[in-house]
């Protein structure tokens, strides 16, 4: 053996010392797949021994090992080892560990000083840059391909790292801007965002807890302020900053606190999704790990929700952080893990699952459950050492509950065990409408998924790693399903996963060479900008399901400057769409404080704050006789007593443009086009709706849903 090795380096040393060049060492592989939990190859290996076989190709491995990441660049030429006639396993040297990416190489720099007259060696270069050198000894012949230009065809890792940071911005972008077009709540966000508001403008005295919302209307259910209390935190800061620029930021100013506290909870849920995209590209590398993010980026419900304070918004933060602790548990195309450092991860993984649990949404734990038996099963973990960090992590989490809860409710409170006991355990949850069993297989997983679904299904015939993550998914969805009351949100926590199945399965077909693979590459691609197109048609759409909050908003812009005081009735419909105490004028979670003056004209803030009623007794029309205005889905009640100052517009469906219609438009659909154009400048929503008016042949269909009315007679401010 040492004198083959002599002489094949004697002979290869002329041809690199000719071409004043150091080569290096990689393998080819062949469809040959372990499944082991440490050595999981997907391109191809099957360890025997310590040796990488692959029907007469091997990986060679020399003592300064290094594993190169294959969407970074590889440092010089790339060789390809290939043996003309079947070489004896002793031959062959013990490999390392490989990982997703097929183009993961086990790589040396490695000069020859010695020379043997018994073997001989032939250079061909080629005409794409590629030199084959074949050399014959007295054992064996072996062929070495060297690509000169493999390393120009990758990206630097500079350029990887950028693109990276401009998907992630872009993200980041999509979820503020998601905020920004439609910053309204409705009645499932109330809760979470009224407590936030109480928090700030209140504090947490006992003093202060008397005038929380939530003890006026404490809602079928109690929830959780542990939430509350830190978007609060996390929020007071910018909050501070507002009410000093607030009477010159020329936004209404009843937004601004709203938009301040929505924000803060988006960053939230967008870095537990930048953990999530670093425990893949752990794993899967950055290639995965971008095109998880390109997908995620085109999804409505995700970003559209991903500022709203829905105690599943704050449960899938914290989930997000345990799958990037679940992948950094399994080793990466960059290094191995130790069991200590697999043990760890897996047990702050089950620290976060845990606390989503107790806190925001007991459903998670279903989803933790198919989790931890899967890494029982896979000896991962211990039983006894899972007990007891769940008793731990569970102790911990109710001890906070308890006491936060307790304080805010001002009485002994663990809020979502009283959530799971109302749904779970009374089954009070089908009052809101039982669907069938297969509703999240069928309907609401594709409307909330899209295109990661099949493609995320086709994932696991490609990856075989993926199936790990996939399974207890679809365990935990099958599970829910026996539930009665099925809403999307209860199974968003699983649409991470899909995305990254859906990200392996693009990162696999762009890594094909074959014309087929290329226009299915095109294709998917292409789908998934399509499907970001529909999503920012859905986000335009949805911002006009918030009439009360818009309604709210236009009464003081109506009638601010005229009314030193009003007292405002706000009914169910609106309060329901849109209508926060953080729109009500003289919250001083939204504006500053200042005294009226009457030489201000008009004067914009008041000496004393409106006041707003959301009473629900009133029955007859003198009910509602103190009330200088109102904000109501029923005008035709109010009409002899109150005069509608406008109506606000809600949305009411889609309807279709029939084709003769559309043919009559034709003529002056350029016209509509250029107008539209040239007002885009100075008023870019006219436009796009001037466009769509123009173009579409489907139409957006609007109606009353609030009316601002004003009393007849109320005194106005002289």
């Amino acid at each position: 053996m040492a004198t083959t090795e002599m002489e094949e380096h004697a002979a290869l040393r002329s041809e690199t010392h000719t071409a004043s060049t150091t080569t290096t060492t990689t393998t080819t592989t062949t469809a040959t797949t372990a499944t082991s939990d440490t050595n999981c190859f997907s391109n191809g290996y099957t360890h025997t021994n310590g040796h990488a076989h692959a029907n007469g190709v091997i990986k060679k491995r020399k003592s300064a090992l290094s594993l190169h990441n294959p969407d970074e660049p590889k440092t010089g030429g790339t060789k390809t080892v290939r043996f003309d006639s079947n070489l004896p396993s002793s031959h062959s040297s013990t490999s390392s560990l490989a990982s997703y990416d097929s183009g993961v190489s086990v790589s040396s720099s490695t000069s020859f000083h010695s020379s043997s007259p018994s073997s001989s060696s032939t250079t061909v270069s080629s005409a794409d840059g590629k030199t084959i050198t074949t050399i014959t000894t007295t054992s064996y012949t072996k062929t070495y391909v060297t690509d000169e230009t493999s390393s120009k065809k990758q990206p630097s890792f500079q350029s990887w790292t950028a693109l990276e940071f401009i998907v992630q911005s872009l993200v980041l972008v999509l979820v503020l801007a998601h905020i920004v077009v439609a910053p309204y709540t409705k009645v499932e966000e109330s809760f979470n965002l009224q407590a936030t508001h109480d928090i700030l403008n209140f504090g947490i005295t006992s003093k202060g807890v008397q005038q929380y919302d939530h003890l006026e209307f404490p809602g079928v259910v109690p929830r959780t302020f542990v939430g509350p209390l830190l978007l609060a935190a996390g929020s007071w800061p910018l909050m501070a900053i507002a009410r000093c620029f607030a009477p010159d930021s020329g936004l209404p100013k009843g937004l601004v606190g709203q938009l301040i506290v929505r924000s803060v909870l988006g960053l939230f849920t967008f870095l537990g999704w930048h953990q999530m995209s670093r425990g893949i590209r752990h794993q899967f590398g950055r290639t995965v790990s971008i095109l998880f993010m390109v997908v995620s980026a085109s999804q409505f419900h995700w970003l559209f929700y991903a500022g709203r304070t829905l105690p599943n918004t704050f449960a899938l933060s914290i989930v997000n952080v345990a799958y990037s602790y679940w992948m950094k548990a399994s080793p990466s195309s960059q290094q191995t893990v130790t069991r200590r450092a697999t043990e760890r991860s897996l047990l702050r993984m089950i620290d976060c699952l845990v606390f989503a649990t107790v806190l925001f949404r007991s459903e998670v734990l279903i989803l933790m459950g198919p989790i931890i038996l899967l890494e029982l099963a896979m000896t991962r973990l211990g039983f006894w050492t899972t007990v007891l960090e769940g008793i731990k992590a569970g102790g911990a989490s109710v001890a906070i509950a308890i006491a936060i809860d307790s304080w805010f409710w001002q009485t002994w409170m663990w809020a979502e065990g009283a959530v799971f006991w109302f749904n779970a355990v009374e089954g009070k949850s089908v009052a809101w409408g039982v669907s069938p069993w297969y509703t999240y297989f069928l309907v609401l997983l594709p409307k909330i998924a899209g295109l990661a679904l099949p493609l995320a299904l086709a994932g696991t015939v490609v990856e075989q790693r993926l199936r790990r993550y996939l399974l207890p998914a679809g365990v935990f969805v099958t599970l829910y399903s026996f539930l009665g009351h099925k809403e999307w949100r209860f199974v968003i926590y699983v649409v991470p996963l899909l995305n990254l199945g859906a990200a392996i399965t693009l990162a696999w077909i762009l890594k094909r060479k074959t014309i087929v693979y290329k226009v299915l590459a095109v294709a998917l691609l292409g789908a998934v900008g399509l499907n970001f197109i529909s999503s920012v048609a859905q986000s335009a759409i949805s911002s006009l399901n918030y009439p009360g909050g818009q309604a709210l908003q236009r009464l003081h812009e109506l009638d601010l400057h005229r009314f030193a005081a009003a007292t405002v009735h706000i009914d169910g419909a609106a309060a329901e769409t849109g209508c926060s105490r953080f729109g009500e004028i003289g919250s001083s979670a939204t504006l500053p404080t200042f005294s009226y003056d009457a030489a201000h004209n008009p004067p914009f803030l008041l000496h004393k704050p409106w006041t707003y009623s959301k009473d629900e007794t009133h029955r007859h029309r003198r009910d509602f006789l103190h009330y200088t205005h109102l904000l109501t889905s029923q005008p035709a009640f109010h009409k002899d007593d109150f005069v509608t100052l406008e109506q606000v517009n809600g949305y009411a469906g889609i309807q279709r443009v029939p084709l003769s219609q559309i043919k009559e438009a034709c003529p002056r659909a350029f016209k509509e086009l250029v107008s539209a154009v040239s007002i885009a400048v100075s008023n870019p929503k006219e436009s796009v709706a001037s466009l769509w008016t123009a173009c579409s042949p489907l139409q957006v269909k609007t109606e009353g849903r609030i009316w601002i009315m004003r009393r007849v007679g109320a005194m106005e401010m002289e």
